[in-house]
């Protein structure tokens, strides 16, 4: 079960941020160079990939390496925090 929520959490945070990106191409004012980098520079970019990217390692990978960076409580503690950091900034600004 945990497998499967990983996959379709994964699926729809990688949607998002292509998605985001695909519209800041479309709308874009300067080169495709500088609109990826400054894509890249928003923390909540940075953060929704990182998300995106735990879940991917999650629903491939699982449980398997308890030991893994992955796997760590610290790093999963350490996520939340950066995309709570998100949402609160998104909701109070």
């Amino acid at each position: 079960m945990k497998n499967k929520l990983s996959a379709i959490l994964c699926i729809l945070v990688w949607i998002a941020v292509v998605l985001q990106y695909y519209l800041m191409l479309e709308n874009r004012v300067v080169g495709i160079l500088e609109t990826t980098i400054r894509f890249f520079s928003f923390f909540t970019i940075l953060t929704n990939a990182l998300v995106a990217v735990y879940f991917t390692v999650q629903a491939k990978a699982g449980n398997t390496n308890p030991q893994s960076f992955w796997n760590k409580p610290g790093t999963l503690t350490a996520i939340t925090l950066y995309i709570l950091v998100v949402g609160l900034v998104y909701q109070i600004a």
